[in-house]
């Protein structure tokens, strides 16, 4: 993480702000609806 700040200080922030965003939803977004779905099946098939 302390090595990512300055190189997060030298682009714009409005640059960055967009990047992050979109780095956090994805390994968020993408694992959470196959868990959900996943749990939502077994629950059924139990």
């Amino acid at each position: 993480m302390p090595a990512k700040w300055p190189v997060i200080l030298s682009f714009p922030a409005a640059d960055v702000t967009p990047v992050i965003s979109i780095r956090l939803a994805q390994p968020l977004l993408e694992p959470t609806p196959p868990a959900k779905v996943r749990h939502h099946q077994h629950q059924w098939y139990v």
